[in-house]
């Protein structure tokens, strides 16, 4: 099996690509690992995607970064059933390594390469696919401004989340937002509560 790490150079407080590089020189499984850094938002989905419609060896692919890397390589691997993905959680928030006991237990490339594939349930909202949570709303608000607040460097991380919570608070109390599921609306207030 073809065993790639996809890194996200901006996912995080900062650039982990030389620590992961470092993790996998020193493990005794990943010899013959492959290393993709993403060009920037989409890349992880297009490098998959490309990568697993040009030959149907199975391949497992680690998603080095956070929930967003996370989303956007399983969302490049969904269609082929050659492909799995694993996690190696170096971004902000982490939030799907949590519902597994948290980072810890990702951390081990030797543990990772070694694992056995286990299937889980994914959501499907319109073409897209997400693993753990879809956010809309106040959390894409947040993302929003957390986003452009990276682009400072001395805001980034954990810090960026915390200023995109503070002014998604005091800006999307009046946003209204319509929540649509199978054709029954679910939701229909301000966008905090949808």
């Amino acid at each position: 099996m073809e065993h790639i790490f996809i890194i996200n150079p901006a996912a995080g407080a900062f650039d982990s690509t030389h620590m992961i590089e470092d993790a996998i020189a020193k493990s005794k499984s990943a010899a013959a690992c492959k290393v993709y850094c993403t060009k920037g938002p989409g890349d992880a989905t297009a490098y998959v995607a490309a990568k697993c419609a040009k030959s149907s060896s199975p391949v497992r692919f680690y998603s080095c970064g956070g929930d967003g890397t996370l989303n956007e390589v399983v969302n490049g691997a969904i269609n082929f059933s050659h492909a799995s993905v694993g996690c190696f959680p170096c971004g902000s928030g982490n939030d799907f390594v949590k519902y597994y006991g948290g980072a810890e237990g990702f951390l081990d490339i030797d543990n990772q390469i070694n694992g056995i594939e286990c299937p889980i349930d994914l959501i499907r909202a319109g073409n897209k696919y997400c693993i753990n949570v879809c956010d809309f709303g106040f959390d894409t608000a947040v993302v929003k401004t957390m986003e452009k607040v990276k682009k400072h460097k001395m805001s980034s991380g954990k810090r960026a989340y915390f200023i995109g919570v503070v002014k998604a608070l005091f800006n999307s109390m009046k946003t209204r937002c319509k929540v649509v599921v199978d054709g029954e609306i679910i939701c229909s207030d301000s966008l905090l509560l949808c």
